[in-house]
């Protein structure tokens, strides 16, 4: 049980992290995008495709996480 818990804890602090970061981005694109010369589009796609990414590994975690799933493979 101990082990699910600090599985679900980690899972919420990457899922947390990766809002997070999204949020900033987005906040701070324009003024990003301006200082490299990269369009905004590109500045946002790079931080939400590790976002999506890393929110994707969370539910696939935690799907293993149950041992029933994991005997069902």
């Amino acid at each position: 049980m101990n082990r699910i818990i600090v599985s679900s804890f980690i899972l919420a602090f990457m899922f947390l992290f990766s809002w997070f970061a999204t949020i900033a981005n987005s906040k701070f694109s324009s003024p990003l995008s301006d200082f490299l010369g990269i369009p905004r589009s590109t500045v946002l796609m790079y931080t939400i495709v590790p976002a999506l990414i890393t929110f994707s590994q969370t539910h696939y975690v935690y799907f293993f996480v149950n041992s029933t799933n994991r005997r069902a493979f």
